[in-house]
């Protein structure tokens, strides 16, 4: 009967033991649990467009009354207002050599030729072809008149602006996905990138 007892003792002080563990791995499993580092969440956000400026910056010389002016103008001005600011055109002005309704762009040079220059030189920022199109302003029509732009291609473009901000010049044109140098080749003298 003492062995019995001695062994009854035996047992339950090991059940208690096994059970007294059993709770230290659970409540440690749960501190573990608890303690343990939360993920970091990472939020890949896009870059916003580049914003058009409120004001362009136009530099006006040649046959104007005050050649050499610099002129602070609203963003969308005409060549006519950058004239304009600087005095109006002189007398031996070339009024053929300029495009009094161009649009100006920050960091343009307005040049009024004299009648008869022989460099020729003319209003810079106005292009010459009749049919320029601005490729950071244009929209999807405008841009599906130039050669070889379809509206897929008109897409990708505007896509590429959207996602990337105004083109600087030729290297950003050509990265825009399927515009070839071919492509590229027929748009030089149609496009400007105002």
């Amino acid at each position: 009967f003492k062995r019995t007892m001695s062994s009854s003792a035996s047992l339950r002080s090991t059940f208690a033991a096994f059970l007294v563990l059993i709770v230290l791995i659970v409540l440690g499993g749960g501190l573990l649990l608890l303690s343990r580092p939360q993920a970091a969440r990472i939020v890949i956000v896009p870059p916003q467009p580049t914003a058009t400026p409120a004001t362009v910056w136009v530099y006006v010389s040649g046959e104007v009354e005050r050649p050499y002016t610099v002129l602070e103008l609203p963003n969308g001005s005409r060549v006519q207002q950058a004239i304009d600011g600087a005095g109006g055109l002189t007398e031996l002005a070339d009024r053929a050599s300029i495009n009094p309704v161009g649009i100006l762009h920050d960091g343009d040079r307005v040049h009024v030729a004299a009648r008869n220059a022989a460099d020729g030189a003319g209003a810079l920022p106005t292009l010459s072809a009749a049919h320029i199109i601005y490729l950071n302003s244009a929209d999807s029509a405008a841009l599906q008149s130039l050669p070889g732009i379809g509206p897929v291609m008109a897409g990708r473009i505007l896509r590429y602006r959207q996602v990337f901000g105004r083109f600087a010049g030729w290297d950003e044109l050509g990265e825009v996905p399927g515009l070839g140098e071919a492509a590229l080749k027929a748009l030089r003298g149609r496009v400007s990138f105002d």
